[in-house]
């Protein structure tokens, strides 16, 4: 096609309606003039359509646009001015030549199907998505794109930028800092591989000392996607950032500082000397000014080759936060200088100033060498004493750890005001302690714990208040639950499968080394402990502890061989409702006992108009004498 049949001169305007061909009018809304191009498109009778001049009397047709050979099927016109149809390219329909008079119809370089759908350019369409390498990124994976990727960012703040398929791009320090970038949307299609930090960081020490691939920072309403993949690019980053040295592996995929009505629809996340995401306030190591809030994070996913790195998630201050749930493997290790990272998901402020509140996520499954694996720690504005922790409303639903090291550690709860927390805790290494709650009110927990040697222990530093846990807890060498520090608390669930060991409990109240003494309130163990040849007791007390209307009640502790095996005191408690205990055919002789204790008679048989229902404690001791430790209780029969 010739390149006047092709293309034609510009026109100034397009036609939206009919039109009577004459006259000085305004069109699209622009005031036409005599001598301009009108592209006439929407005319009642289609034979009028095609290229016009504009006059105050009668319209011409356009010299280029009036005969024989001038107009064919695929013929273009640029129009450059109009309310909807500025820069936009139209083409004669069909594909044959054209005879003018006939009917003619133009099409817009871009429309959607169906109803409703309206003419737009392909400019403006593309526009709405911006692909990086328009602005220079080569994707490669060794040329560095940070200032590519940032200056799509800047041209096109609001708007959606694309990290395509098929490449990688090596990067760092990717900001969107203030107001100005609200609404700006990024997807991660391809791969985002983090620069080398060389020891150094990429934001502001004195709001983070730390280095990150993208950072969103005192902004709103943005959305991040990532079917692709960041990649930490673990084994070429430092274990440490001098000069800042207790700052260790602090480098980091996606870092939210002061961040608001943020989505990240998916992560993908691998190979990371740090966290994957982490969450913060605005300042960092200052008075919180702004604090990142209603945030919606999507499934994580973030898997190491080798066991590196501090979490897939980590939540230092954040209020209203929604996590769709993650799976972490082998993120979390020990750095250079001997420190072990948690590993995992990790919710821990790291200074009084910071608040986390609200948090609500879905499962995890975590596999690591790290310290936790799942880790809710927050901190006191003043002390514990005050308990004005920083750190409420927090729910996880049911999630699995599994610790691989050798070293001493599980997922630990403290310091935190009203928790929900379902947590399966599995020890593949050597055994070491479970899992640690302490410094819990109005808590709730389900906890299920295996290969270990203290399954769950509770309260060794602070307390457990006004709350509530069930444990399930198999594989145990030393205490399945051990419980210290608590007040108005139930404990409820099993122990068992103790492997061998004289000094295996199933449940024990004890003192602790910051507790040398204490007293436990309102505490009622509904614990069962079945029979275990490996148990030295079911239910042990230690030394140093007083107990104030607490209870052993509505548990089981069925298949010992007498009651001495059962519980091992060195203070009495109370048992109420104890299958294998509170039930029996005659009067106990043997075990230890409080006062007040009753054991209902299983085989009851008249015997001179009375039945005995059983047998009422008269003493606190291990002796169990009849007539004076115990005496029976009677009913008449008439």
């Amino acid at each position: 096609m010739a390149a006047d049949l092709a293309i034609k001169e510009p026109c100034r305007v397009a036609t939206t309606a009919n039109i009577t061909l004459s006259g000085l009018q305004t069109i699209d809304g622009v005031s036409v003039s005599a001598g301009d191009r009108v592209l006439v498109r929407a005319q009642g009778t289609a034979s009028q359509n095609g290229i016009y001049v504009a006059a105050s009397g009668a319209w011409s047709r356009a010299t280029d646009f009036d005969g024989a050979g001038e107009v064919a099927g695929g013929t273009q016109a640029f129009v450059t001015s109009g309310t909807l149809f500025a820069d936009s390219v139209w083409r004669v329909a069909g594909n044959g030549a054209v005879t003018i008079g006939s009917a003619i119809d133009f099409d817009p370089e871009f429309i959607q199907t169906g109803t409703g759908a309206v003419p737009r350019t392909l400019l403006g369409k593309a526009r709405e998505c911006v692909s990086v390498l328009d602005y220079g990124a080569v994707g490669d994976g060794t040329t560095d794109d940070s200032a590519a990727i940032q200056a799509a960012i800047d041209a096109n703040k609001g708007k959606l930028i694309v990290l395509p398929s098929g490449y990688t791009f090596l990067a760092d320090g990717i900001a969107l800092s203030g107001s100005t970038y609200n609404g700006t949307g990024i997807i991660i299609e391809g791969v985002f591989l983090l620069a080398p930090s060389g020891g150094t960081f990429n934001w502001d020490p004195f709001v983070a000392a730390s280095y990150n691939g993208i950072i969103l920072h005192d902004v709103e309403d943005i959305f991040i996607d990532v079917p692709g993949m960041m990649d930490g690019n673990r084994a070429n980053q430092p274990n440490s950032n001098p000069p800042y040295d207790n700052q260790i592996q602090q480098h980091h995929l996606i870092h939210l500082f002061g961040a608001r009505r943020v989505r990240i629809a998916q992560f993908n996340g691998r190979e990371v000397r740090g966290d994957g995401i982490v969450v913060n306030s605005k300042t960092a190591i200052s008075p919180l000014t702004v604090n990142s809030r209603d945030i919606i994070i999507g499934p994580i996913r973030v898997i190491n080759s080798a066991d590196d790195g501090r979490n897939a998630l980590s939540i230092i201050s954040c209020e209203n936060i929604v996590i769709a749930g993650g799976l972490s493997i082998k993120v979390g290790g020990r750095n250079v200088g001997g420190l072990i990272m948690p590993g995992g998901f990790d919710i821990e402020p790291d200074g009084d100033w910071h608040v986390v509140r609200n948090v609500r996520s879905g499962p995890w499954y975590v596999e690591t060498e790290g310290l936790t694996g799942i880790a809710v720690l927050g901190k006191p504005f003043t002390d514990d004493a005050a308990q004005d922790w920083n750190l409420e409303d927090v729910s996880i639903a049911d999630s699995t750890v599994v610790i691989t090291s050798d070293d001493e550690g599980g997922p630990q709860f403290r310091r935190v005001r009203r928790l929900t927390a379902d947590v399966t805790l599995v020890r593949s290494g050597d055994r070491e302690r479970g899992i640690f709650v302490d410094f819990c009110n109005f808590c709730r927990f389900r906890l299920r714990v295996s290969g270990v040697t203290h399954g769950v222990t509770v309260g060794e530093e602070g307390w457990f208040r006004d709350s509530d846990m069930r444990v399930e807890i198999e594989d145990h060498d030393g205490v399945g639950l051990r419980v210290q520090g608590a007040e108005r608390a139930r404990f409820s669930g099993y122990v068992r499968g103790g492997v061998s060991n004289a000094g295996t409990y199933g449940v024990q109240a004890a003192a602790s080394a910051v507790h040398s003494s204490l007293t436990q309130t309102d505490v009622t163990y509904s614990v069962d402990v079945p029979y275990d040849s490996s148990n030295a007791f079911g239910f042990h007390t230690g030394p140093n502890i007083t107990y104030v209307d607490c209870a052993i009640a509505d548990c089981a502790f069925n298949g010992y061989s007498g009651y001495g095996s059962q519980m091992g005191f060195y203070t009495f408690l109370p048992s109420r409702n104890v299958q294998g205990r509170n039930f029996g055919t005659a009067m106990p002789g043997t075990g230890y006992w409080k006062q007040g204790d009753f054991v209902q008679n299983v085989t009851p048989s008249v015997s001179g108009n009375r039945v005995i229902l059983g047998w009422s404690r008269l003493t606190t001791q291990s002796t169990n004498v009849a007539g004076t430790d115990w005496v029976p209780a009677y009913a008449a029969t008439v």
